[in-house]
């Protein structure tokens, strides 16, 4: 089976939707609603697509459930204003598409890409037979120090996807690529893997996924469109991204200060030192591998470069009132409990 030629096909929901495009608005008295930003949007739950819809296609799992997935976007359809649990990836790989996010709109063509981080309101205009879109959904537990490495430590993607993971960070956030037009055979291969029932499944869709990201890497023409920050932002970006080796001088030296005066500013505008800044970076990188992951603790410490374990041990003590080891079996029992989300286990 051709895979292009198959997506071009109109699927039975595309179908109910070029001939009754408007009564498909009844499809969200279903979904249920949110308020953020003083916005009522509608918010997509990842747990309800896996649920839902049986075209979506599993990529990778995590503890034996769906991790990342791929779905064909739906043409013809309403997408009225929404938010996702998840972050999303949407690569045209056909015709074009309108999409409003964050009040501004982008005519996104054949090659472009956009990241979508959780709380990021937006909504997608009305695609016709040409237009072919495919999403990529990821589960925030899925982003770990596995693909994250994988990342040059100055690259902008880089700084997005860290920006995700925080657990604490639920900001909209969103990121264009275009031009990505050597993308395309990656992902036609991702949805070739689905229908292909043979050994190593898993393990090349792994592959495929780092390739895939490394291959953006390539792009020259990335638009960021959270680049208005203020400088302190784009510092505490910089430290988000190089926490595991990071020092005070080097940080100083990338943004041309004085170390004095870095230290000095950073302080005045965050209450905090730069030291306890990359300490709080370590502690929710280790927090998050103890609960997404069974990598024995010292490797954990080991990967963000913490030498001192005695002196880690005794702060962490003192900040969560238990052993690491105590944590770790303590919030899988509760997750294994009651199938809790690691974002409700990480919050603050």
């Amino acid at each position: 089976m051709k895979i292009e030629t198959a997506l071009f096909e109109l699927s039975k929901s595309e179908l109910r939707h070029k001939k009754q495009h408007d009564k498909s608005k009844s499809y969200y008295a279903h979904i249920p609603k949110v308020t953020i930003r003083n916005n009522q949007v509608y918010l997509f739950a990842y747990d309800d697509l896996v649920t839902k819809y049986a075209d979506l296609l599993n990529l990778a799992s995590l503890n034996d459930k769906p991790a990342i997935m791929l779905q064909k976007h739906s043409r013809y359809s309403y997408v009225p204003y929404h938010i996702h649990d998840y972050i999303e990836i949407t690569y045209v790989m056909h015709g074009s598409l309108d999409e409003i996010i964050e009040g501004k709109k982008f005519h996104l063509t054949t090659g472009s890409i956009v990241f979508l981080n959780t709380q990021t309101i937006h909504k997608i205009g009305k695609t016709t037979k040409k237009d072919i879109a495919i999403n990529i959904l990821i589960k925030k537990e899925f982003l770990s120090d596995q693909i994250i490495s994988i990342f040059p430590s100055q690259a902008p993607l880089a700084a997005f996807f860290v920006n995700c993971l925080s657990i604490e960070n639920n900001q909209p956030d969103f990121f264009l690529v275009e031009n990505c037009h050597d993308i395309k055979p990656i992902i036609l291969e991702m949805i070739r893997e689905q229908y292909v029932n043979k050994s190593n499944k898993e393990e090349i869709l792994d592959m495929l996924i780092k390739i895939f990201f490394l291959r953006l890497l390539r792009s020259n023409s990335y638009n960021i469109y959270n680049s208005n920050q203020s400088q302190i932002n784009k510092l505490l970006d910089y430290i988000a991204v190089n926490f595991r080796n990071i020092t005070l001088n080097a940080c100083a030296k990338h943004f041309n200060f004085n170390p004095n005066y870095l230290s000095t500013m950073i302080h005045n505008k965050t209450g905090k030192t730069f030291k306890q800044l990359v300490l709080e970076k370590k502690f929710k990188y280790i927090n998050y591998m103890l609960l997404s992951s069974d990598l024995p603790i010292q490797e954990i410490l080991d990967n963000v470069n913490v030498s001192n374990s005695t002196y880690f041990y005794q702060k962490f003590k003192k900040k969560e009132s238990c052993t690491p080891t105590e944590y770790r079996h303590y919030y899988k029992k509760i997750r294994s409990t009651n199938d809790a989300d690691l974002n409700w286990l990480l919050k603050e």
